[in-house]
């Protein structure tokens, strides 16, 4: 029996990669800062996400796992990010609470949109 429900998945066009896409987002874009988390962002022609982990964070295993938990919050919440945007989401510190680093990021887009006044 097949589900109504559609799955939110995260796509390959979703998200913003190569060098060069991410140091024009951080260079020419705007930035907002939570105590473990930043959201840089920039108006575009397409909804895109990047993800990055501090290399302080000493062990790969460790970044990765951040990662992936960053890669799970924008896509269960995707529809939040507003569209013809690029967004990175840079992650920088160890003790990670699942709920709270959601709960930030969260912050950090609703801080957005006001700023940017999106959805008015």
């Amino acid at each position: 029996m097949g589900s109504s429900r559609k799955k939110a998945r995260l796509l390959k066009n979703e998200i913003l990669r190569g060098y060069g896409s991410f140091d024009l987002v951080f260079k020419n874009g705007r930035s907002l800062q939570k105590s473990h988390t930043i959201l840089f962002y920039l108006k575009a022609d397409e909804k895109r996400i990047g993800f990055v982990v501090s290399k302080r964070i000493r062990k790969a295993v460790h970044r990765n796992r951040l990662k992936r938990k960053l890669r799970e919050i924008y896509r269960q919440n995707k529809n939040f990010f507003p569209e013809k945007y690029h967004c990175i989401l840079l992650a920088r510190g160890t003790s990670y609470d699942f709920q709270e680093l959601k709960n930030q990021i969260l912050e950090l887009v609703s801080e957005m949109r006001r700023t940017e006044k999106i959805g008015e």
